[in-house]
């Protein structure tokens, strides 16, 4: 689950040859734009527990962003949108986030 979760991110900011790889091992209709895609995956991942009130799945989803990097707003929107994925901008000195974020220091 995990790993179709975050192929699917990546799925969704992906094109040419890499978008036809992750559509082929993710086994997805190549026919289909990428916005449908994108709904499609949100709707199966939704779906996992949908109609058992006992199961509970709590993703995780989110895009980590470079500080002062840019990022289309066909991705953040359609990514959010459907994927339910949060955007967290982290700066480019991996020890620094990792501290920020784990507090460890």
């Amino acid at each position: 689950m995990s790993i179709y979760s975050a192929l699917s991110l990546a799925l969704a900011g992906s094109e040419s040859d890499t978008r036809e790889e992750l559509v082929s091992v993710l086994s997805l209709d190549a026919g289909k734009d990428i916005n449908a895609i994108v709904q499609s995956l949100g709707a199966e991942l939704g779906a996992v527990t949908c109609g058992d009130a006992k199961k509970a799945l709590v993703e995780a989803n989110g895009v980590f962003i470079q500080s002062g990097s840019h990022i289309k707003e066909t991705y953040t929107s359609a990514v959010s949108k459907h994927l339910r994925a949060a955007f967290k901008e982290v700066m480019s000195h991996c020890g620094v986030w990792s501290c920020h974020c784990c507090c460890c220091c």
